[in-house]
């Protein structure tokens, strides 16, 4: 039996079976989902509440001074227990701050949405507004102090700015001068002790300690301008893993035990065929079939901003890898059921570094001896387009791997008397 014919022969049967429609109907729907559901990048920033408990016009400067580098302002409406609320929402680069009039708003709004909320008053400054006559006007629309005479560079309005920068120009604490602003959180309960920790070192430390300890970090740029996934464009190295690469051990298991129960298989012995060249054309049809499913996902979502021979490549030696893995288990199995439980059970443990991939934080040392890692860490150089030759290194590890799989699964299915020669 010659090569091409069978696999072209194998590429017919398997575009009719359900294998072939399930592995490209989860590509569609990942492709779906990755352009219709996913958003380009997720928006990670946080949502606070800020109350700051001072005089109406202290308290503006207070707020203009602190969210004066926000990205964006905008006066909202906020719903609370059935009434309005009335907010200004900052947006800056790390969260979203909504700054109210009313510590019961502030308080009603935490309960409701279960965000952190915080309270700003300046003892300092009160002190300083009772010694000069007055404590300035009221929320509730109170009379404005006098003292036209008074420069405004000197007065206690125009120092609110300074006064909350003062620790990082004289090296003093709020503590040690008995003033500056003091923070109060209402938080949710659940907070680990390393935010709490952390929320007490901000609010509490010197800031000219914290000011001079962030310009004395050194910054080292490993590289200049580093291509970026966005956060869509993220998911695509575990998705094309999973379901371009892993998914053969399903397909191809399922597929050559089918031919078992069907006895398909038996007629190797009355052919002039070699049971290696059956399992090459099965498994060239299925991994031919992951590399088109592999395309249908990256092409729309990634446009030409890929080394697409590369990326090929990859899916194509990672395919050959586990389509070789799942012709051996298929020689162990007669039963399609008993079959599937052995593959779910190696594809689980074949997941584990692409998973581990999304969350940086349990990107453990020991998956890297999961081949698949090196197969998601491949597919992610070969979308930035970068480290090629350590992606041309997995490949040899991946078709070595497969050369040695393939050979030993022609000797099984011989040893059971399926087949004439190896």
């Amino acid at each position: 039996m010659k090569l091409l014919p069978s696999i072209k022969r194998e590429l017919t049967l398997l575009s009719r079976s359900v294998y072939f429609y399930s592995e490209i109907a989860i590509a569609a729907l990942c492709l779906v989902v990755l352009l219709f559901v996913m958003p380009e990048s997720f928006d990670a920033r946080s949502t606070e509440y800020m109350f700051i408990d001072l005089p109406a016009e202290q308290a503006a400067v207070m707020e203009s001074s602190m969210f004066e580098s926000a990205e964006a302002v905008e006066d909202v409406t906020l719903k609370s227990r059935g009434r309005a609320v009335a907010a200004r929402l900052y947006t800056t680069d790390v969260k979203y701050v909504y700054v109210v009039d009313s510590r019961d708003d502030l308080i009603a709004l935490c309960e409701d949405t279960g965000h952190i909320g915080t309270v700003l008053h300046d003892p300092g400054l009160l002190s300083v507004l009772g010694a000069q006559g007055g404590a300035g006007p009221e929320r509730s629309g109170g009379q404005e102090a006098q003292g036209g005479s008074q420069d405004d560079a000197a007065s206690p309005i125009a120092q609110i700015g300074q006064n909350m920068k003062e620790g990082a120009q004289d090296g003093e604490s709020s503590a040690d001068r008995g003033s500056g602003p003091v923070y109060e959180y209402y938080l949710q309960g659940n907070e680990t002790a390393r935010f709490r920790e952390y929320a007490a070192l901000l609010t509490s430390a010197n800031p000219g300690d914290i000011l001079e300890a962030a310009q004395r970090q050194e910054i080292v740029a490993l590289e200049e301008n580093p291509r970026k996934l966005t956060d869509r464009q993220n998911v695509l190295p575990l998705m094309l893993t999973v379901n371009c690469v892993l998914m053969g051990i399903l397909v191809t298991t399922g597929y050559i035990v089918e031919d078992k129960k069907t006895k398909v298989i038996k007629a190797l012995r009355v052919v002039p065929s070699r049971m290696s060249a059956y399992l090459i054309a099965k498994m060239t049809a299925v991994t031919l079939t992951s590399l088109a499913a592999c395309l249908l996902i990256t092409v729309p979502v990634m446009g030409g901003a890929v080394n697409y021979p590369l990326l090929c490549l990859i899916v194509v030696c990672g395919s050959f890898f586990t389509v070789s893995i799942g012709a051996l288990l298929a020689s162990y199995f007669e039963d399609i059921g008993k079959a599937f439980t052995a593959v779910f059970v190696i594809l689980i443990v074949l997941m584990i570094p692409g998973i581990l991939s999304m969350m940086p934080g349990l990107n453990a040392a020991w998956q890297k001896a999961i081949p698949s890692y090196y197969v998601a860490e491949s597919v992610k150089a070969s979308l930035l387009n970068r480290d090629a030759g350590y992606v041309l290194l997995c490949c040899a590890g991946l078709t070595a791997a497969g050369s040695i799989l393939t050979p030993l699964s022609a000797m099984r299915y011989k040893a059971a008397g399926i087949g004439v020669g190896g």
